[in-house]
């Protein structure tokens, strides 16, 4: 079953065990999850301001074309830049700037900022805040990426997906 969670931000990932962060992490607060195929969704157009993907905040009902599992990996982009640049993506003073920014997904990569980043690290960050939903990376093809496995065991992963994923 696939889960989109809809609110993927650094407040709802916690650790296993309090005090141990060599305990392994976990993603809380499903309020606002529901599965992949549902076909009654109460809250269409959800998640925190600066954390949402550009298609659930421009999402038409009429459309007939749900949203997926690249929104989380939208969110998860965010949380990334968070980690890399220690900084918002989309920051703002008002709700309706940062959705804004959140929905035109124009970020500088060239700017100052992201010099000390590497470049498969730019690439991985670039790729999870893709604004086409169809050009973004998946989860399996991120936790694959260059920037998490060059140098880097990632058999620890491997076994949350299937092979035909």
């Amino acid at each position: 079953c696939k889960i989109l969670h809809r609110d993927l931000k650094p407040e709802n990932i916690i650790f296993e065990s309090k005090g141990r962060i060599d305990s392994g992490l976990k993603i809380v607060d499903y309020g606002l999850a529901t599965y992949q195929h549902e076909p009654t969704i109460i809250f269409t157009k959800c998640g925190t301001p600066g954390f949402v993907a550009p298609e659930i905040i421009t999402y038409d009902e009429k459309s007939g074309e749900f949203y997926d599992l690249a929104a989380d990996m939208f969110s998860i982009g965010v949380i990334f830049h968070i980690l890399l640049i220690k900084e918002a993506a989309f920051p703002g003073k008002s709700r309706n700037t940062i959705l804004n920014k959140n929905k035109e997904c124009k970020l500088d990569f060239k700017s100052k900022k992201y010099e000390c980043v590497a470049s498969d690290g730019i690439d991985l960050l670039t790729r999870l805040l893709e604004k086409d939903v169809k050009k973004r990376i998946t989860a399996k093809e991120a936790l694959e990426h260059p920037f998490l496995t060059k140098d880097k065991p990632v058999y620890k992963f491997k076994k949350f997906f299937k092979e035909d994923e």
